[in-house]
């Protein structure tokens, strides 16, 4: 079954009180409604803070399954939180979002791969 693309998000870093101090953070990001390009290293309009852990040929766009909105909500209980498709940082999220490991897999009208899981 080809994926869906639900939304495609993006945004810059910036710095943000954490802790009693100051991070950098990519994690806010805004939806957009026309065409991007897709890079080497991340989508036109985003980039991400710690490239250490996110970012880079294998780790380009950050996909994120919609199917798992309502449980984060549900387990969470926040009212305060921005639940949709740009909650947990995204930059596309889709449904059903591709397997890690498959060798590609359509995204609309385009084939992506998916080489790694988030927890690398």
């Amino acid at each position: 079954m080809a994926a869906r693309v639900v939304s495609v998000n993006v945004g810059l870093p910036r710095l943000v009180s954490w802790q009693g101090g100051q991070v950098s953070t990519g994690i806010f990001k805004t939806p957009v409604g026309h065409l991007l390009n897709l890079r080497a290293l991340n989508l036109d309009g985003d980039a991400q803070a710690d490239l250490s852990v996110h970012g880079g040929r294998d780790k380009a766009v950050y996909m994120y399954p919609a199917e798992h909105y309502p449980r984060w909500h549900a387990e969470l209980d926040r009212a305060d939180l921005a639940w949709g498709p740009r909650a947990c940082g995204p930059c596309c999220v889709c449904r059903p979002c591709p397997r890690v490991g498959a060798s590609t897999s359509r995204i609309g009208s385009h084939q992506a791969q998916v080489p790694l899981s988030r927890d690398r």
